[in-house]
């Protein structure tokens, strides 16, 4: 592969001279007009409609699916490990300029990011799943297919070419469309994505804190507990394209996602002027020496700055700043970004890594690295880089040796340039697949390959192995105190500094196994609500679901350290919950929700009784705006004025019909007046009821007929008492229903 003759021949268009001027701009999609969303949109169907190129130099040549292919590819060793925020960094500037080489993106636009951590709860409502962009997160379709958006089933067919049909693993219903499954359910909050925020050192940020004496991780120091860029993948794919580690480039989403967790990183950089230089860790490499990892130094697996990132023609350096010699984006920054939780870190001193880009107008020169050697089988051409201290590369080709002097890059890069030109048009000439030197790897001896049967010289394994007698094997480390078991399943291929790497007997798919970790358990705190779902409250949040032990093990993570983090970000959500929720509930022992205005507490006798809070009364008076005051006594000046008109009203009729019934020639007894009123005043309620849902009324005119045994020989009284009831009940009912 070309790839550092691609770095230079595509890096002088992409950066002006002396380093990044004009920055692209990368927005969050929802600050994007609709305008740019569509052009946005038409851009992604334009690259996938380009003919796959098989490459991975000339971001301008390549397809949809190369991408896809780049990043299957390499899945195994860029994921989990030091290499994986700048290895997804160059691919995401790779696909920008891809994006952009189709010429219908707005000048100075960049990739946008998606910020689902801000729209937790709601995200599913984005525009970015409707029929006009992306497609529903779910369609209903018996094989999960995108039915609706611009790569919906019919427009847009997944990738086949690499590895991608061995790790998409889908052999029934439709082959070819992009699935995804997802619920609209909840994803991490953004509230709890700052404490990475706080991290001192790249190796914190990136959670890759060594294993304690005990061989296990007590997650006191880890600092991505949300694992935010798995629950990303996990809840915005629901089991689709997206959720596959391997081939989740495959849905256009993954695009959107991996801005916004690039701008995680950034975020973090931009504290620290020395977090532009900072990277370390390990790598997923051998220390048993049989590493398949193409970046492999053949020493150890720590990573270094100066190695090449797998494909992609860039080194580590020339990554890590967005605004330097190579890259040229930055991030908008939203009113919703919050900083560290626990305030910034204190910046470490500035040590300064020379971070050459791309040659453009003689500013730039080539570092020198260790040994690195490739051989072209075909051609029978090879190409030899020597370290720090060499002064010349030579290649060499079945008829020609050109030789190219270091020095050359210090006083004339364009003759450089012009050497280097030639010499590869003349590799080409004598070789279809054109394999050169890869001149900035830490390797001995390297080819770039994907070839999982292709080895290194191995050295002493600092371990020891038994064979069970169940097949399975457990190897023991002598530097650590821990073990690792493999099941007679699988068989053990490479041994890891934290885990061994073995393949399936039955499907040839690789695994990880992790030493043994006790998994810490969840412990709900009784004072804050559970089992929250989405929508419940405007006040509490939901947490994002349990991620399945596939995928888990997939994104090649430890399953019990996973479960052991998502429980401590479930008591964080507890405690979120509880501390920014008070103003809205109490939550008693009986699990019964109880509105909650601070002037109620629990009664200290019974914890499920209530109490007017007097210390808060005396602490917190109520305070209340004037026009509040006036508009508060006017209404009860009009309450206090028609309750005492109606008192008044009562008490006057009252005495009336005590004096016409008794002594106004009815003969009915004051007695029989109250009976009256009291009938109708318990009857109103009940036929009240019976016609609001017949639409007839029942009168009292018969009901009341039957007190005749109460006075008997009064037929005037009798009449009395029934025309006065079912009167006072008529009139009530008319009152209420007017």
């Amino acid at each position: 592969m070309l790839s550092y003759f691609a770095l230079w021949f595509t890096g002088a268009s992409l950066v002006a001279a002396g380093g990044c001027k004009n920055p692209l701009l990368r927005s969050e999609w929802h600050q994007l007009s609709g305008d740019q969303q569509s052009a946005y949109v038409a851009a992604c169907q334009s690259l996938a409609s380009r003919q796959d190129s098989n490459q991975q130099s000339d971001p301008t040549k390549m397809s949809w699916h190369d991408f896809v292919v780049a990043h299957s590819d390499t899945v195994f060793w860029a994921h989990g490990n030091a290499e994986f925020y700048p290895f997804h960094r160059a691919m995401v500037w790779m696909f920008e300029q891809a994006i952009i080489s189709t010429d219908l993106m707005p000048p100075g636009m960049g990739v946008p990011y998606f910020d689902w951590s801000i729209k937790s709860q709601t995200w599913a409502s984005s525009n970015i799943f409707s029929s006009s962009v992306f497609g529903a997160p779910s369609s209903g379709d018996a094989d999960n297919c995108v039915l609706d958006g611009a790569f919906a089933k019919g427009k847009y067919a997944v990738a086949t070419g690499g590895s991608t049909l061995q790790y998409r693993s889908i052999t029934t219903g439709d082959l070819t469309c992009l699935r995804r499954n997802a619920v609209a359910g909840s994803l991490v909050d953004a509230n709890f994505l700052q404490q990475e925020l706080s991290a001192a050192s790249y190796l914190q940020f990136t959670c890759q804190d060594p294993l304690n004496v005990n061989g296990d991780h007590d997650g006191d120091n880890y600092f991505d507990e949300s694992d935010f860029h798995s629950n990303g993948h996990f809840g915005l794919g629901g089991g689709g394209d997206l959720t596959n580690v391997a081939v989740s480039p495959n849905d256009p989403v993954f695009w959107l996602h991996h801005s916004f967790v690039d701008k995680h990183w950034w975020k973090w950089q931009k504290q620290c002027e020395q977090f532009l230089y900072d990277y370390s860790g390990r790598l997923a490499s051998n220390i048993a020496g049989n590493s398949h990892n193409p970046n492999w130094n053949g020493v150890d697996d720590n990573a270094a700055i100066n190695m090449q990132l797998n494909v992609w023609p860039f080194t580590v350096a020339q990554m890590l700043d967005t605004q330097g010699n190579t890259l040229c984006y930055t991030y908008t920054e939203l009113s919703t970004d919050l900083g560290p939780k626990t305030g910034p870190p204190t910046c470490p001193s500035v040590n300064k890594v020379d971070t050459p880009g791309p040659l453009s107008d003689g500013s730039s020169s080539v570092t020198t690295s260790t040994v690195a050697t490739t051989t072209n089988s075909q051609a029978g051409t090879t190409a030899t880089r020597t370290g720090s201290a060499a002064k010349s590369v030579s290649i060499t080709s079945a008829s020609t040796t050109l030789t190219i002097s270091t020095a050359a890059t210090e006083s004339n890069s364009a003759e450089t340039v012009f050497q280097i030109v030639n010499i590869l048009l003349a590799l080409i000439s004598q070789s279809k697949e054109g394999n050169v030197a890869l001149f900035n790897r830490r390797d001995a001896s390297a080819i770039e390959t994907n070839d999982p049967d292709d080895e290194i010289d191995s050295v002493e394994p600092p371990f020891n192995s038994i064979t069970n007698a169940d097949n399975s094997t457990t190897f023991f480390y002598t530097t650590h105190n821990r073990n690792v078991t493999v099941p007679g399943t699988h068989t053990p291929m490479h041994v890891y500094n934290g885990h061994v790497v073995a393949q399936c007997n039955d499907t040839g798919k690789w695994k990880r196994f992790y030493p043994y970790s006790e998994v810490k358990p969840y412990i709900p705190d009784p004072d804050a609500p559970q089992n929250v779902t989405v929508g419940q409250s405007a006040c509490w949040l939901a947490p994002p679901p349990k991620m399945s032990r596939d995928y888990v093990e997939g994104m090649n993570k430890n399953w019990a350290r996973y479960e052991t983090q998502y429980h401590k970000l479930l008591m964080k959500y507890d405690t979120f919950n509880k501390d920014n929720c008070t103003n809205e509930y109490i939550q008693p022992q009986d699990g019964v929700k109880i509105p909650n205005t601070n002037f109620v507490i629990r009664s200290p006798d019974d914890n499920n009784a209530l109490m007017l809070s007097q210390t808060f009364y005396v602490e917190k008076p109520i305070l209340i705006t004037t026009y509040f005051a006036l508009e508060y006594a006017n209404s009860l000046v009009v309450f206090i004025a028609a309750l005492v008109h109606y008192i008044a009203v009562l008490a006057l009729t009252t005495v009336l019909a005590l004096f016409g019934c008794e002594i106004g020639g009815f003969n009915l007894p004051w007695w029989g007046t109250i009976l009256a009123m009291v009938l109708a005043l318990v009857s109103i309620t009940p036929i009240g009821i019976i016609q609001a849902i017949s639409g007839q009324q029942i009168g009292l005119n018969v009901m009341s007929e039957f007190f005749i045994i109460l006075l008997p020989d009064r037929i005037s009284a009798v009449v009395a008492l029934k025309t006065f009831s079912y009167t006072a009940m008529y009139q009530g009912l008319t009152l209420v229903v007017a």
